[in-house]
């Protein structure tokens, strides 16, 4: 048997009790997401709903109002996840073969099963962010009598519908992609194709309208690929790092040169798109300055635990696999912080650039 096929468990496993541990680990950091997203929005009272005017008359319901960005933010994470493996897998993980180096090794091909589950994820969540923005969009809850009369002209008359759909498609190609990928190339192109299905959301919201429309949205494009590979990667190696092995040190190292400069991207890119929206530095004592401001902080701390990375746990790793609890320790705070930055970035995409 090659080595690139050999994936049965006895050779790749860990105690199952411990590796479902760290998945509900993960799983339940991502899911600040969503709360942090609402949190945020009902502070600055972007949930709320006006006595009067053309917005209460065409207020979609509770489920809209406040289901959106639960599932936007959910839709958020499993993109990020998706789209992490894959890039772990192509640039991070050891490849051992040498018989043909674009065939996947066993770790890749763990990391692109992984990929497969969320992107399944991925594709539900799309359909529920398209069927709750069609309720947005034309003011009508999903449950009201005839509410999806008007879906077909959202889908083809309306550039959102057509956005949005083309997010199911795409997630649905990725998912049936990673299913069956064998090959490190073919990695690549998935997670190419899974970056172009993460825009169109994204491209509905404040950037599509700023002034600056292809400066705003080239930054949205750095931004969303740093974020996505940085948060989604350091998942993913938390995910598999008790199956790595003595590859654990490696693989942090090549990931930790990606994530550097991930985080300058995610840095320089989220500058940009805050001023090509607001055309200067939003003030903090808007709603939308207290977001982006919010994020700025995080993104700091994140910057901070990243060098502790660098300089305490990649050493401690080339001394010793079995430091990986540290790496653990310090990549669950890094998690936590990111799970809140995707949220407030969820947050920031429904709060007018003022």
């Amino acid at each position: 048997m090659s080595p690139a096929s050999d994936t049965s468990p006895e050779r790749l496993g860990s105690p199952p009790a411990r590796t479902a541990r760290t998945r509900l680990l993960v799983v339940a950091l991502l899911a600040l997401a969503p709360v942090v997203a609402v949190a945020a929005l009902a502070a600055v009272g972007e949930l709320a709903v006006g006595p009067t005017g053309p917005a209460a008359l065409s207020d979609p319901g509770l489920l809209t109002r406040w289901g959106l960005p639960v599932l936007r933010a959910l839709h958020d994470a499993a993109a990020t996840m998706t789209i992490g493996l894959l890039a772990i897998a192509v640039v991070a993980l050891p490849r051992t073969t040498e018989r043909d180096r674009d065939l996947l090794g066993p770790h890749q091909v763990r990391a692109v099963r992984l990929a497969a589950r969320w992107a399944a994820g991925w594709a539900g969540l799309a359909v529920g962010v398209l069927l709750l923005t069609y309720s947005d969009v034309v003011g009508v809850g999903l449950g009201e009598p005839g509410a999806l009369d008007r879906l077909g002209t959202f889908l083809v008359d309306v550039e959102v519908g057509r956005l949005l759909a083309g997010t199911v498609v795409l997630v649905a190609a990725v998912l049936v992609g990673a299913q069956s990928a064998r090959r490190v190339s073919t990695l690549a192109v998935l997670a190419l194709v899974s970056l172009g299905a993460l825009l169109p959301p994204a491209l509905g919201g404040h950037s599509a309208g700023a002034a600056s429309h292809d400066a705003a949205v080239n930054t949205l494009v750095l931004h969303l690929t740093g974020v996505t590979a940085w948060v989604g990667g350091l998942a993913g190696l938390a995910l598999l790092r008790r199956h790595l092995g003595p590859h654990i040190a490696a693989s942090a190292r090549r990931f930790s040169t990606l994530a550097g400069w991930c985080f300058l991207a995610v840095a320089a890119s989220g500058v940009a798109g805050a001023l090509y929206r607001v055309g200067h530095w939003p003030s903090p004592t808007t709603a939308y300055g207290a977001l982006t401001t919010a994020k700025v902080v995080a993104l700091v701390v994140l910057g901070v635990l990243g060098r502790q990375h660098r300089r305490r746990v990649l050493p401690a790793l080339e001394r010793s696999p079995a430091s990986r609890a540290l790496f653990a320790r310090l990549a669950v705070g890094e998690l936590a912080i990111m799970a809140v930055a995707l949220g407030l970035g969820v947050a920031l995409g429904r709060t007018p650039p003022v």
